[in-house]
């Protein structure tokens, strides 16, 4: 997932500079040099030099990662679902201030049968 966030980032003419993080250092600096970014050492290196963030990880992570970004006061896009729980979600939620009014979860969900009856 984090991979087709970078390549769609990359491609954005709004976007000047693209920074990745990943535990995997390799798959970073890998994918940095192929979306043209800057591989970061660690998620407050991160935080340190962005304007926003996409936490694209696996779903069991979401919550902790997406803490940290909130807590930088970083406004963030949170892959669906936003939380693993319910609980998770509604934790996660209540901890965005309202200065932070940037955030959302992403979905592409525009072709599923059941969205189209909505």
């Amino acid at each position: 997932m984090g991979r087709n966030h970078a390549r769609v980032y990359s491609e954005l003419k709004a976007v000047d500079s693209l920074a990745l993080y990943d535990l995997n250092e390799q798959a970073a600096t890998d994918l940095a040099g192929a979306v043209g970014a800057t591989a970061v050492p660690t998620v407050e290196s991160l935080l340190n030099r962005v304007d926003a963030v996409s936490v694209c990880v696996p779903t069991p992570y979401h919550g902790g990662i997406a803490e940290q970004v909130i807590d930088a006061r970083v406004p963030l896009l949170i892959e669906k679902p936003i939380c693993a729980t319910a609980e998770e979600n509604r934790r996660l939620i209540a901890k965005i201030p309202d200065s932070l009014s940037s955030s959302g979860s992403g979905t592409s969900n525009g072709s599923t049968r059941s969205c189209l009856r909505l």
